[in-house]
C-alpha cells in the first residue's frame, strides 16, 4: 500500500498550519488575549452584579442610558457592528 499522504496534501496542510501561525501571531501582536481576558472578566462581574436580581424595568434601563459608563460600552458596541461589516467583506 502506497502511503496515505500525497505531496500536494501535505503541501496544502503546511500552507493551512501556517496561515494558522500568522493568525495566532496576530492575536498576540493586536493585544488579543489581554482583550478577551478583560472582556471575560467584564462579563463573569456582570452576571455576578445581575445573579438573582429582577431584569430592569424600562425607566431603570432609561436611567442607565444615561450613566456615562453605559454611553461608553454601547459606543464601542456601534463603532464595532459599523466596522464589522467592512471586516468580513473583504
Amino acid at each position: 500500500m502506497k502511503g496515505a499522504m500525497t505531496g500536494p496534501m501535505v503541501t496544502d496542510m503546511a500552507e493551512k498550519a501556517i496561515k494558522g501561525v500568522e493568525l495566532a501571531d496576530s492575536f498576540v501582536q493586536l493585544g488579543a488575549i489581554d482583550l478577551v481576558d478583560g472582556m471575560l472578566t467584564a462579563f463573569h462581574n456582570a452576571q455576578e452584579e445581575t445573579k438573582d436580581k429582577e431584569p430592569l424595568s424600562s425607566m431603570q434601563l432609561m436611567k442607565a442610558v444615561t450613566q456615562k459608563e453605559t454611553r461608553e460600552g454601547m459606543t464601542l458596541m456601534i463603532s464595532f457592528l459599523q466596522n464589522l461589516p467592512k471586516q468580513l467583506n473583504k
